[in-house]
């Protein structure tokens, strides 16, 4: 695979797991604040063989491999390094933009995928507007997510994403597998982010899980 990064241990990819992650090149949506651009640049790709050789060696203390991107699903040959890491142990998060249901389906029916974390960007009628893509373009994958056991949807809580268009969103999935998270700024002119506070305050009112802020602020 193109792989541009790797993590050797992280705490905070995958719930429940002291895990790797692998992070591929390329992306084919263009949110303004992404913070993993810088993964399409030309820089060399990172020597396959010798991740998993670093993981065959961790087996045992490691327990989780999450594949991120960029986004993993635009990768020839995903089905097949998912392959090699599952037969060596792991389990296996996938952070995904949605946009390719059919590989995604196969990772998850060839039981590749122990857990799916999707973005859902916005709200459905603002879907282009944040990532060049119509909705309908990952409502696909959306709807076979949520047929899944072990899953999440996620919203970054990006400043031109309000907070009439999450309300719409919780109301289409399931809360209880719904995360928003704060959005961090990437360069010196980003928008400022939305307050800890009203972020801990509306995902209380709509009864979702929140990441990134700190919640021991009083409400």
């Amino acid at each position: 695979m193109n792989i541009a990064a790797y993590i050797k241990t992280s705490m905070v990819d995958f719930d429940g797991h002291l895990g790797a992650t692998v992070f591929t090149k390329g992306c084919n949506m263009i949110c303004n604040y992404c913070h993993n651009r810088d993964l399409n640049d030309q820089s060399p790709t990172m020597d396959e063989a010798a991740i998993l050789k670093h993981l065959e060696k961790r087996k045992g203390i490691l327990t989780g491999v999450t594949l991120s991107g960029g986004e993993p699903t635009l990768q020839e040959d995903i089905i097949n390094f998912a392959t090699k890491v599952k037969q060596l142990g792991y389990a296996i998060k996938l952070d995904t933009n949605g946009s390719n249901p059919q590989i995604l389906k196969a990772l998850c029916r060839l039981g590749l995928v122990d857990y799916v974390a999707m973005d859902l960007k916005t709200a459905p009628n603002d879907y282009k507007a944040i990532t060049g893509m119509d909705f309908e373009q990952v409502r696909e994958s959306y709807n076979f997510v949520s047929t899944l056991k072990h899953y999440e949807f996620r919203t970054t809580m990006y400043p031109k994403v309000s907070f009439d268009d999450i309300a719409k969103l919780a109301k289409m999935v399931d809360t209880g597998h719904y995360v928003i998270q704060q959005y961090r700024p990437n360069h010196s002119e980003a928008l400022k982010p939305y307050e800890d506070q009203e972020l801990l305050t509306f995902a209380k009112e709509q009864g979702v899980r929140i990441r990134g802020v700190n919640e021991n602020l009083n409400l």
